[in-house]
């Protein structure tokens, strides 16, 4: 086995033994669903000052953070907000 081989295979392994432990393959497909702050704003039309605000006042989406300061939103989380306030259609007589 070459150099680059090796690496390459050792690193597939790497990531493989990481899935595993991160509690696999459906940990990372939520985290590919996970938006950050921006993309969050964008996908519900509001800047991100926007929910940082909702966030102090206690409203908005559900989120949460994934260190420190950084802050995640599942995107079936700001589906379901969104869910949350659609109006009835009226009924025109």
């Amino acid at each position: 086995m070459c150099k680059i081989a090796r690496r390459l295979f050792t690193l597939k392994y790497l990531s493989k033994q990481a899935i595993m432990r991160s509690g696999g393959m459906k940990r990372v497909i939520e985290m590919q669903n996970t938006l950050n702050e921006r993309e969050a704003g964008k996908y519900l039309g509001v800047s991100a000052a926007v929910l940082r605000l909702w966030r102090a006042d206690g409203k908005g989406p559900r989120h949460f953070k994934a260190g420190e300061k950084l802050v995640r939103y599942r995107r079936v989380d700001l589906d379901s907000w969104i869910e949350a306030r659609l109006s009835e259609p009226s009924v025109t007589r």
